[in-house]
């Protein structure tokens, strides 16, 4: 999905965010803002919107010095997250359809994305999400997939959501035990991304058939990585993209992608034409929907 003109003053409040949680200076502030400002000039609006998010935050942390921000509230979010898993798997054990409950719990959990709003109640939104339906749904097809996969490709978001992917993970390993799970964070910081760190603390690392991977621009457009990594996405049997910038990076590789977010934001709600705030399980390759 390319960049649109909607999407700069988007990037420049989450500037404006993350310089004052990361810097009392108002000289460095300025700076840093008038630089951002600066690469808006010269964006090329045929870029992904992840890849420009990515410079932005890469100007920050070098005028600033502070690699990661977040730390503390990442952190937070995992613990508050974690204190709610023994609930949330009560759930699903009660449920008629564990997996389909799990799915929502996931997509539930995409509320905690600092980006977009940093006012989330996760509590909250899972109890809607568990009673809503999805307003694209390719759920049938994701079963499915679920149960017949032998590799499966999850791309992770944000920290805090990470907690509620291990246990849709978990539910996946008890439907399809031979499956192999390549289960993908970021490299590196960037806002409250998971990373490493925050599989490790989830206790992702330790799940058997579960692989942990990073990304470190592999789907930039022109990066000498972007063919392979698209040739991988065709390659396993199903992929399983949680979140609005791995929609915004993924949705044109043609390949069997399943987009478990909510639509956060208005440039992806029409992106995806669904109403704001409604949690989507939408397939790149489905053929008909329930």
């Amino acid at each position: 999905m390319k960049t649109y003109i909607e999407c700069l003053p988007c990037f420049l409040n989450q500037a404006i965010k993350v310089l004052k949680l990361s810097v009392s200076d108002s000289q460095v502030q300025e700076k840093a803002v008038k630089e951002v400002m600066k690469m808006f000039s010269e964006i090329d609006l045929d870029k992904k919107p992840p890849e420009f998010a990515r410079l932005v935050y890469e100007k920050i942390s070098d005028i600033t010095g502070i690699e990661d921000p977040y730390i503390g509230i990442k952190k937070r979010d995992n613990e508050h997250a974690l204190s709610l898993a023994p609930t949330l798997k009560n759930t699903m054990r009660d449920s008629k359809d564990s997996l389909l409950t799990a799915v929502k719990a996931a997509i539930a959990g995409n509320i905690m994305d600092f980006a977009a709003n940093s006012d989330y109640n996760l509590r909250e939104t899972i109890n809607r999400i568990l009673k809503e339906d999805f307003a694209i749904n390719d759920y049938g097809k994701f079963k499915k997939d679920v149960m017949d996969a032998k590799v499966i490709a999850y791309f992770a978001d944000n920290s805090g959501e990470i907690v509620i992917d291990r246990l849709l993970v978990e539910k996946i390993k008890t439907i399809n035990k031979k499956c192999i799970i390549h289960f993908f964070v970021k490299a590196k910081p960037i806002i409250n991304d998971a990373t490493m760190t925050d599989a490790d603390a989830v206790g992702l690392s330790c799940l058997t058939g579960v692989e942990i991977k990073t990304l470190d621009g592999e789907f930039l457009s022109g990066s000498a990585k972007y063919t392979e990594s698209v040739n991988y996405l065709k390659s396993v049997d199903m992929v399983i993209s949680k979140g609005q910038g791995n929609y915004e990076r993924l949705s044109d590789v043609d390949a069997n992608i399943y987009f478990l977010l909510i639509a956060k934001c208005a440039v992806i709600a029409r992106d995806l034409n669904v109403d704001l705030m409604t949690p989507v399980l939408k397939c790149n390759k489905s053929e008909s929907r329930e």
